[in-house]
């Protein structure tokens, strides 16, 4: 057990293991007698869904007091219709702005593994979008739009990164599958002694070569799989808020208006956003790659320039709402302290994403 739990001597039992599908869960439930568990996973949306069996089971909240730092807003309505139960022992913190923590937390990083990211001259467009896909299984919404990309016709118009072979059959018309990558990324995996394909452009950071040949990025954003409607928004778009890259969302409905109702500004000098209120995906995901299809048209150094005033407001943005949107109760339990070595392990050479008294980035102070 001690593998998978740092234990202090308060009783405070905190899970330490980098990720939330656990299959040793029941029996680490089964032994603990009292005291706090922590599972502070706010990087992915798939707690609880995946404990409940264990929780509804072991019956551990009746014993000590569960504490979930989560990156989707949850409250304990849910709790008491999804687990069926509800305790004054489960204590659940929403974080749904993580990813724009992290995004700030990396952006020294940027500089590390791309030297002056913002210069120009580091600028080659030659095409017009890039869109990066990792998994595709289960990821309907990632199949799709790569199959109305080839639908178009636009797959020489853009670079397009594929990693799997999808399992889903006759979900896709247009799309003869098959692996793409960046051969500018394909030294880099978490594994250096892995180069199977499937691990290549994982490593998160490394911007590749062609992230500076085309100046849009049509993001594949997470959808969240629970019961419940949630728009979720991780590194995939808090990266191109941090790096100044204007962006389009193939995601959840709304999800370009959550990003408003987070004070930042979208790139309405060049796409109509009407289609974030289609209720059908296949709308949503053609509207998107209709107008991509339009921009192909334009010239890929004015697109850029266009967007260079939305795209500097929106890193402010990103830093003040990062900063002001941290949840009070991570500072009151002391999450901010253990939250790194603990939960976190992979991440050591992080920023802070705590601290932003010293942050400067792009040779700006922004706060």
């Amino acid at each position: 057990m001690n593998r998978f739990l740092h234990v202090q001597e308060n009783n405070d039992y905190w899970f330490k293991k980098h990720s939330t599908r656990c299959y040793t869960v029941q029996n680490i439930f089964r032994r603990l007698k009292k005291g706090n568990f922590f599972l502070n996973y706010p990087h992915e949306y798939t707690w609880p869904h995946v404990w409940n069996q264990n929780i509804k089971k072991s019956k551990v909240y009746k014993k000590i007091k569960l504490n979930f730092l989560v990156g989707i807003d949850i409250d304990k309505t849910f709790i008491r219709d999804y687990f069926g139960v509800y305790e004054e022992n489960i204590n659940v913190t929403s974080w749904p702005t993580y990813w724009f923590n992290t995004g700030i937390g990396d952006m020294h990083l940027y500089q590390e593994h791309n030297p002056n990211p913002f210069e120009l001259s580091n600028y080659n467009f030659d095409k017009t979008f890039i869109c990066m896909n990792g998994k595709v299984n289960s990821k309907l919404h990632r199949i799709l739009l790569i199959d109305a990309i080839h639908k178009y016709g636009l797959e020489n118009n853009g670079y397009l990164t594929v990693l799997e072979i999808p399992k889903q059959k006759n979900v896709y018309k247009y799309w003869k599958p098959e692996i793409k990558t960046f051969s500018s990324q394909q030294h880099y995996t978490y594994d250096k002694n892995d180069t199977r394909q499937k691990k290549i452009n994982r490593a998160r950071m490394y911007l590749p070569e062609e992230w500076y040949k085309a100046p849009i990025h049509i993001v594949p954003e997470t959808f969240n799989h629970l019961p419940f409607d949630d728009i979720y928004f991780t590194e995939k778009t808090s990266y191109c808020l941090a790096m100044l890259k204007p962006f389009i969302i193939v995601g959840q409905q709304y999800s370009h208006k959550k990003l408003k109702d987070y004070g930042f500004k979208l790139y309405d000098s060049i796409f109509d956003y009407e289609f974030d209120s289609y209720e059908k995906l296949t709308d949503r995901i053609s509207a998107v790659v209709t107008q991509i299809k339009n921009l192909c048209t334009r010239d890929v150094n004015e697109l850029w320039h266009s967007t260079r005033e939305v795209a500097e407001y929106n890193l402010k943005k990103l830093v003040e709402v990062s900063k002001n949107t941290i949840p009070n109760n991570v500072y009151n339990n002391g999450l901010d302290k253990e939250f790194g070595k603990i939960v976190m392990p992979g991440n050591v050479g992080r920023q802070n994403i705590f601290d932003f008294t010293n942050f400067k980035f792009y040779n700006k102070n922004y706060l």
